[in-house]
């Protein structure tokens, strides 16, 4: 469904290299949010989403953080391991492998997956087990730069394709009409809470991006922040409309 590898042209001056990997994460999410499946996305974008995803749980908290909030989920490590060996990252490859022998064989499934059922800030022996392997990633970093290898393996990536912005809006526009993905949103929706469904449905009628509901205020309205500012919603009848929180007046109306 999406074998490019599809980068703002934007990004074509070498001193904007690296905001490579950026862009690619900004268009996987957005697949994502068209309920298109890893499976139908060309592996190489994978590659660059999850070794990305990788560095930055390390540098953030620490290897324990990335098993922790991974679950060591074997479908995200098949592309990290891939992406790190296709990147040439093979130090890097080495460190995955002994943190999975560490995990499946000192520490043992039971008790990972015990440990990923409590509060990571609770530390522990798991935790710390795990966090002794991070100075061994950082002294690696140094010498197989994930952002620099991540950023050369999409610059140079034979199915990188550099299109404009207008281009990529136009190419989700011809995705979101695909049948298949709209029966997958569909079916999305309807095992959303109704509030969450008529919100994300407002959103669209106005042309924003839905970013956080709030709980309701005195037990009566949902407020939500969007692209465009602050709204909440109102159930009138059988309709219910976005209301702007300023001044209130109706910007968008759907039927329940």
């Amino acid at each position: 469904m999406t074998n490019a590898l599809l980068i703002d042209k934007i990004y074509l001056t070498e001193t904007e290299q690296t905001e490579l990997v950026f862009t690619n994460i900004k268009n996987v999410n957005a697949y994502f949010d068209l309920h298109v499946h890893s499976d139908e996305i060309s592996p190489a974008v994978l590659y660059s989403y999850y070794v990305d995803y990788y560095l930055s749980q390390v540098l953030n908290g620490g290897i324990a953080q990335f098993a922790y909030n991974s679950r060591w989920n074997s479908g995200m490590l098949h592309y990290v391991e891939f992406g790190l060996a296709e990147m040439g990252a093979t130090q890097h490859l080495e460190l995955l492998e002994e943190i999975a022998d560490v995990i499946m064989g000192q520490i043992g499934i039971d008790n990972f997956i015990n440990f990923t059922q409590q509060n990571l800030l609770n530390k522990n022996k798991i935790h710390d087990k795990l966090n002794r392997l991070t100075d061994k990633f950082l002294q690696i970093n140094k010498k197989e730069n994930l952002e620099i290898l991540n950023n050369q393996f999409l610059q140079h990536h034979a199915d990188t394709v550099f299109i404009s912005h207008q281009e990529f809006k136009q190419f989700l526009q011809k995705l979101k009409q695909n049948p298949m993905l709209q029966a997958r949103q569909n079916e999305h929706l309807e095992q959303l809470p109704s509030h969450v469904r008529y919100i994300r449905q407002l959103c669209d009628e106005h042309g924003c991006e839905l970013l956080h509901i709030m709980d309701k205020e005195n037990d009566e309205h949902w407020h939500f922040f969007t692209s465009r500012g602050r709204f909440f919603m109102v159930e009138q009848g059988d309709n219910v409309v976005m209301m702007t929180y300023h001044n209130p007046e109706i910007v968008a109306r759907v039927n329940k």
